[in-house]
């Protein structure tokens, strides 16, 4: 499925082709919210979140007053600062309240508030269990950090999370497209699975040149690679169509 509210001089199918891999991209206005471009099955399939469960715990993390270095876990995609994170701003503000933020924030997660630390860390940090994500739905959570007039998160929160987003380009896991979009930026976090022949996650924010937010995506690629490489490729040119409209 290929779907395209306005015109896109380069759609996401052709960058998937011209990467020679298959996988699931969706693009949101961040104004509001309204389906950009996409390709894939972006509202059906659901997915591991993989690595993009840190930038969800690190929403909650600040929204409950938790630092802990949760900007710095995001650029380096630490799994040891994640597990301790999640485990911190649980005793914090109590699993019910981080469930209860993962569901405003779009997700639908099965981890019962009486995990184990062990469990409660794992599936904030890695992302392979307990939680399964559309691209959609993944999209849409990026738009709310992306926006100012959304008020599921704290403006102070939004400010940090898209800093580093952009730190994560720039000096973390998705370097290697520093500098591959042109009259505006683009943030995101890197997600992979385990093992060869991996599938890889980009999702973030595409700013304009002014520094402000457009758009909100999820690129996915099936055994593409790590998420800092072709998904973030394929993301970084999809950045360099929209802004070129």
């Amino acid at each position: 499925m290929i779907f395209l509210a306005l015109a896109v001089a380069v759609s996401p199918s052709s960058l998937l082709q011209k990467e020679k891999v298959s996988g699931i991209v969706a693009v949101v206005d961040v104004r509001n919210g309204e389906l950009v471009a996409s390709a894939g099955n972006i509202d059906g399939e659901r997915l591991l979140p993989l690595s993009l469960m840190k930038v969800v715990l690190a929403a909650s993390a600040l929204e409950h007053g938790v630092d802990g270095g949760a900007q710095e876990m995001l650029v380096a995609s630490s799994d040891d600062a994640a597990r301790a994170v999640a485990v911190q701003v649980r005793k914090v503000a109590s699993s019910q309240a981080v469930l209860t933020d993962v569901r405003r924030y779009g997700f639908r997660i099965s981890l019962p508030e009486e995990a184990s630390d062990a469990e409660w860390a794992e599936t904030f940090s890695l992302g392979e269990k307990n939680v399964m994500v559309t691209a959609l739905e993944v999209a849409k959570f990026f738009r709310l950090v992306g926006s100012d007039t959304a008020r599921v998160l704290n403006d102070s929160t939004k400010l940090r999370l898209r800093q580093a987003l952009l730190e994560v380009v720039q000096r973390g896991t998705a370097k290697e497209i520093r500098g591959r979009v042109v009259n505006g930026k683009i943030g995101g976090k890197t997600g992979t699975g385990p093992g060869p022949g991996t599938d890889g996650w980009f999702a973030g924010l595409i700013f304009g040149a002014d520094g402000q937010p457009r758009f909100a995506f999820a690129t996915y690629v099936r055994k593409g690679g790590p998420g800092g490489g072709t998904a973030a490729r394929i993301s970084a040119d999809l950045a360099n169509s929209l802004l070129s409209r």
